[in-house]
């Protein structure tokens, strides 16, 4: 594996160099997102596209507008059908809208999505806990 780091930096500083390379990565891409705080949340989702196609996902994080997703297949932006596990009911089923997808590598896909409604708590099934 070739790097653009000094031969004289080795190992330990070069991974402490590497990583901060990383941190500071991460960091920029946090500014990237809108002011908005964001929670991580890791959880299956089934994303329900128009014409009733599904395919499942999971969420990387939550905020009172939004959630962002990692997935399998390109999403084109549009409506969708989200259905989330839920600890005080079953699952929660809400209506948004996907307002981007772009490629993360080895085919997997991240995306964004703008909450616009909950489905009826009698749409969504009544809890089995």
């Amino acid at each position: 594996m070739q790097t653009d780091l000094p031969s004289s930096i080795t190992g330990q500083s070069q991974l402490q160099l590497t990583i901060g390379r990383l941190l500071d990565e991460a960091k920029d891409a946090a500014g990237e997102r809108r002011a908005e705080s964001r929670e991580p949340f890791f959880s299956p989702v089934t994303v329900t596209l128009e014409g009733q196609q599904q395919f499942s996902c999971f969420s990387r994080d939550i905020s009172p507008s939004g959630i962002g997703l990692l997935h399998y297949m390109a999403v084109e932006p549009g409506e969708v059908v989200l259905t989330i596990p839920s600890k005080s009911c079953r699952h929660v089923r809400i209506r948004a809208k996907i307002v981007w997808c772009r490629p993360c590598g080895e085919g997997w896909y991240l995306s964004g999505a703008r909450f616009l409604d909950v489905i009826s708590p009698s749409e969504a099934g009544p809890s089995t806990a």
